[in-house]
């Protein structure tokens, strides 16, 4: 018999293997090179802006995927070092990016600008207190705080943080309206010597004890540009203490010191109630009490 012999079937060509990740990773390299040199010779140039373009990486890369992975022809493989060195790259271009602006905010030249604001403003909310020398000597601290947030040169513009703290003696006020009426001065005096404050907070010096009251007002300038000391003080926070501990409202410490005495000791604090009435004393008469059967039984066996 003769033997039936069969073709061997044809083998197919070797697929080109292609990595995916080597392409995006190349012209990654070759942007950030030009972007970092464009920073260091263009002194306008906004690196920040341009960087943030940088989600285009992962637009390469599923165009890789796409080209590759629709092709029978091909092997495709991640290239799994580009992608680590992409990643890598881009966080070393995003430091350079961001070197620039954390030295602005937080560098020697920034710091000092705002030290010398600070200090010009300070001084020069004092001096505009000396027409009111009864007002100032109720000042115990304060202080103008600046922050310039803004990037370029160090100077105070539009939207850079202005904030003015006063500590007050708490002796002289009785009422909120009255530390409301000093809150209400000082800023005016602020306005008077030009001194760009936005923020303000006030608060008293409060010693703690069993009578203290504290006071805290915090507004901003444009919302005092029209109100009355009136106004302001149904803005102003009250705070009362007993025993070193703090309470919101009068009825929270005289609450707490009836729990702990079991009266309210503080004539400061003592709410207005009406005078009660004295209790009338009562008098009652003796009452004879009737003998009992087994004492009237015994007199009887007696006389028998």
């Amino acid at each position: 018999m003769e033997e039936i012999k069969t073709a061997a079937p044809a083998q197919e060509p070797p697929k080109k293997v292609r990595r995916v990740g080597t392409v995006a990773f190349s012209l990654l390299l070759i942007a950030s090179g030009f972007l970092l040199i464009a920073q260091q010779f263009l002194p306008n140039f906004d690196l920040l802006y341009v960087f943030r373009f940088a989600p285009a990486l992962l637009i390469l890369l599923g165009i890789e995927v796409l080209i590759y992975g629709t092709n029978t022809k091909v092997q495709m493989k991640f290239d799994w070092l580009a992608i680590v060195g992409s990643a890598v790259t881009l966080c070393i271009v995003g430091a350079a990016t961001l070197a620039p602006y954390v030295w602005q905010y937080m560098g020697p030249a920034n710091a000092a600008a705002e030290n010398a604001y600070e200090h010009r403003f300070t001084d020069g909310l004092y001096n505009a207190m000396n027409d009111d020398p009864a007002l100032k000597s109720r000042i115990s601290n304060l202080y103008v705080s600046v922050s310039l947030n803004h990037y370029g040169d160090n100077t105070l513009q539009e939207g850079d943080y202005v904030y003015a703290e006063a500590c007050l003696g708490n002796t002289y006020y009785a009422t909120a309206e009255d530390f409301a009426a000093d809150c209400l001065r000082i800023y005016q005096a602020a306005k008077k010597a030009d001194i760009p404050v936005r923020n303000y907070s006030f608060y008293t010096d409060t010693d703690r004890s069993n009578t203290a009251r504290g006071y805290r007002l915090d507004f901003l300038a444009s919302q005092a540009e029209a109100l009355t000391a009136a106004e302001l003080a149904n803005q102003v926070d009250e705070t009362y203490y007993y025993n070193g501990d703090i309470y919101g409202t009068l009825e929270e410490r005289l609450d707490a010191e009836r729990a702990d005495t079991g009266e309210i000791a503080s004539d400061a604090f003592a709410p207005e109630t009406e005078e009660s009435a004295p209790l009338e004393p009562t008098t009652e008469e003796p009452t004879t009490e009737e003998p009992t059967e087994d004492i009237a039984a015994s007199e009887q066996t007696y006389n028998g």
